[in-house]
């Protein structure tokens, strides 16, 4: 069975490539019913919010293209070229955390079990890492 699918909204970058979207919880404005966090291929990241289409570029910047993102409950997770993982805080996005052991870039990121944060890690070295 074929679903209909409307275009509801285009957002537009910042110039760069879009590599991945998450998306994230409003943080309470009235006007916006959610917003979405994209990682590009020059390792900036960028918040959109929806409907209103205001986007903010976060002044964190990765050294390497940004392959993964993962939204979660109070924070997002990206997974980059450089091997590293990093976990932001999902309302203010400064860096709560690093992780790293991958020895080629992150490409994939899922959650086992958001309860206990179970974060998995898929990368181009052929592993999958499971943090706690």
């Amino acid at each position: 069975m074929q679903a209909d699918w409307e275009l509801s909204q285009t957002l537009t970058s910042d110039g760069q490539g879009i590599r991945c979207a998450a998306l994230l919880p409003t943080n309470n404005n009235a006007e916006d019913s959610y917003r979405v966090i994209t990682g590009n291929q020059a390792g900036g990241l960028v918040e959109y919010k929806v409907p209103s289409g205001n986007l903010q570029v976060v002044s964190f910047q990765h050294d390497h293209s940004v392959t993964a993102l993962l939204d979660g409950i109070d924070c997002y997770v990206t997974g980059c070229k450089d091997s590293i993982i990093r976990i932001f805080n999902n309302t203010d996005h400064t860096v709560k955390t690093t992780l790293e052991g991958h020895e080629k870039p992150v490409t994939s990121l899922a959650w086992a079990d958001r309860k206990e944060r179970y974060l998995l890690a898929g990368s181009w070295d052929g592993t999958v890492k499971v943090w706690n």
